[in-house]
């Protein structure tokens, strides 16, 4: 890459990620020790030695017949490549392939589980650290406020010179919010339990930042989604790069507080045409206090309901925008989201294809997805910046996934603002398809979302119809 723009810091997880490695190990584990079970269970072993009985049998009529026939029997039975030897050696493999595959599962629950102690003693020694020591605290934020002030160029207010530093510092503040979690989580799921209520929404898998999220959610009123129609339906080029998707994204975000497109995209393969659809998710709106009972369906309570796994408003409003789309069910689908609405994508992405429809690919840009349960037979693409605080307010990385392909990138840029601009990601996303033509989790993406038809080829005949939807909330109940 060239120039001042976004720099690519990392790919993670999808084809090229341990995670598909480990699964083949244990498939090919299962597979193993299934041969050896059907192999035991026709009893070639058995039938061999029968037929041994039946050779020694016969030997009086012809002894050097015979002799040449137990010979090779006996081979057979008890050598090398004998029935019995194969399904001894079948098992043993298939046990230790599962084995090692589930070690590595192991070592990832026990690192995570590190991961979570040490950011939360962290937490514990930072706010020691502040009571032992006020003035060095003063001090040292003072001397944060220079460093950011002498970078600007300019005098900073607070405000600025802290957004700046909370950029800077990105990767920290993950660590800090996930010790602040791990700290609370215990205490908050032993209330939830001892209610009776759920520790976790349901698309979410366990964290702590997931379960502080899904206590705190029931803080805001979630209501009902509303639909109407925003807008004659349009038509334009198809997107041919995931680029494309991200500034058509820009586009809709743009437009009226909690609009969406349903773009239905039409191209031409190998003499035949073929449908797709791409529904544009912008993300947050408003940040309403609990309480507030505004028509925003993207509030800061969809946020906190969505971080904790639970199909908000906002995410059961897309769902029903593709339901009232008239979707076929065997259209591939795919779902193209900015921050909260990338979180809502991979929800409604799970309650789509529960209905049965071919939801195919999630596109999640700057979006903390990390404690969300990805769907069955969906791949997701996620670009976070390593400069967006808004990626690591899940407290945690995306992982390393078989399904899940995470571009990490460096915009260069200060504040959090610039950050998380849907602009800076479009840049990025151009990274990505250049990225494409040599990484392989990525090459696997791309080139799936071109088989299904939700990007096109280079010179294809294709087009595009998008109709605007705006959700509201209904929050009278």
């Amino acid at each position: 890459m060239t120039g001042d723009g976004p720099r690519i810091t990392g790919v993670d997880g999808g084809a090229g990620g341990i995670r598909v490695v480990v699964d083949d190990v244990q498939m090919l584990g299962v597979l193993c020790r299934g041969v050896g079970a059907d192999l035991d269970e026709l009893g070639v072993a058995g039938a061999l030695a029968g037929a041994g009985l039946a050779v020694d049998a016969t030997a009086v009529l012809a002894p050097a017949t015979a002799l040449a026939a137990a010979a090779a029997l006996q081979r057979s039975v008890i050598g090398p490549f004998s029935p019995l030897v194969v399904v001894g050696g079948a098992r043993v493999v298939g046990n230790a392939l599962v084995t090692a595959a589930s070690g590595y599962d192991l070592a990832e629950v026990a690192n995570t589980a590190l991961w979570d102690a040490r950011d939360a003693a962290g937490v514990v020694l930072a706010v020691e650290g502040v009571v032992r020591d006020p003035v060095g605290t003063t001090r040292s934020v003072g001397e944060a406020y220079l460093t950011e002030a002498l970078r600007a160029g300019e005098p900073l207010s607070p405000g600025e010179a802290a957004d700046r530093w909370a950029s800077e510092h990105a990767g920290e503040l993950e660590h800090r919010i996930n010790g602040a979690a791990a700290l609370a989580a215990p205490v908050v799921a032993a209330d939830r339990l001892a209610q009776g209520e759920e520790v976790l929404g349901e698309h979410a898998e366990l964290s702590p930042v997931a379960v502080v999220a899904h206590a705190a959610a029931p803080l805001w009123i979630d209501g009902e989604p509303v639909l109407a129609a925003a807008g004659p339906v349009s038509v334009g080029p198809a997107p041919g790069r995931t680029a494309d998707v991200v500034r058509g994204l820009a586009e809709t975000n743009a437009r009226e507080d909690g609009t969406i497109a349903v773009r239905r995209i039409t191209s031409r393969q190998d003499g035949t045409d073929r449908q797709a659809v791409l529904v544009d998710i912008p993300g947050t709106d408003a940040w309403s206090l609990p309480g507030e009972e505004t028509d925003q369906v993207r509030d800061l309570g969809g946020n906190v309901g969505l971080m904790g796994g639970d199909a908000t408003a906002y995410a059961r409003g897309v769902e029903a925008a593709v339901v009232a789309a008239g979707v076929p069910k065997d259209v591939p689908i795919a779902l193209a989201g900015h921050s909260q609405g990338g979180m809502a994508a991979v929800v409604a992405a799970d309650r789509l294809r529960s209905q049965g429809y071919r939801v195919t690919h999630v596109l999640a840009v700057a979006s903390p997805i990390a404690n969300l349960r990805q769907p069955r037979g969906v791949t997701t693409l996620a670009l976070d910046g390593d400069r967006d605080v808004v990626t690591k307010l899940d407290g945690r990385a995306n992982g390393d996934r078989a399904r899940r392909v995470t571009v990490r990138f460096d915009s260069g840029l200060a504040g959090t603002g610039p950050n998380h601009d849907l602009r800076t990601y479009a840049r990025a996303a151009d990274e990505v398809d250049e990225l494409a033509a040599t990484d392989p989790s990525l090459a696997r993406v791309v080139s799936e979302m071109r088989a299904v038809g939700v990007l096109t080829e280079d010179g294809a005949a294709a087009s595009m119809e998008t109709t605007h939807v705006r959700i509201t909330a209904d929050r009278r109940w």
